[in-house]
């Protein structure tokens, strides 16, 4: 696994071995952030099931201020802090190391965000849920773009809160979605 672009373009990557976390392949991580329109101006990202934390780690090489990865699993949490210091971003990125329940319950502490990554693993339906937990903590920054890696053919709502389908693409089994939040 390596970095797409930016900054770190090319710089490898560790992950876990086997398919415990199923880690987001290149070429998906390439299609999301050719639909979020490739780099950033700044901002703050959430990565809510960081793996191997390549998700933010892809957004900080193309722009992103600073990034939050949430991670309850030992052994990921050990490759996303290795990953973190080869590339020497320490101080842009905080890996917060419990469930996302957990952390829901003061996450406005660490934002507000402008991109929100959430790449569950393919047998949680939590996304609705995450969003709504997101926008009820005050989590989301107005324009928020929030990412969504999904099984293909299984749907999801256009509306979510105050979160809009923006677009979406199918992409081998995967479909990835763009939603906006808009602090009306």
């Amino acid at each position: 696994m390596r970095i797409i672009a930016g900054i770190y373009r090319s710089r490898r990557l560790q992950t876990l071995p086997g398919m415990i976390t199923r880690p987001t392949l290149d070429r998906n991580r390439e299609n999301m952030f050719n639909l979020l329109g490739g780099f950033f101006e700044g901002g703050r990202s959430l990565d809510v099931f960081g793996g191997s934390g390549a998700l933010t780690l892809e957004a900080l090489s193309r722009g992103i201020e600073h990034g939050v990865i949430i991670e309850k699993a030992k052994p990921a949490q050990r490759i996303i802090e290795a990953n973190v210091t080869s590339l020497a971003v320490s101080n842009q990125v905080t890996v917060l190391k419990q469930d996302y329940n957990v952390v829901f319950k003061h996450i406005h502490q660490h934002g507000p965000f402008h991109l929100v990554l959430l790449d569950p693993p393919f047998a949680m339906q939590v996304i609705d849920d995450i969003i709504l937990k997101l926008d009820k903590a005050n989590a989301l920054a107005n324009g928020c773009l929030i990412v969504c890696e999904t099984p293909r053919g299984v749907d999801y709502p256009e509306t979510i809160g105050r979160v809009q389908l923006k677009k979406q693409q199918n992409y081998g089994v995967s479909t990835i979605r763009i939603y906006t939040y808009e602090d009306v």
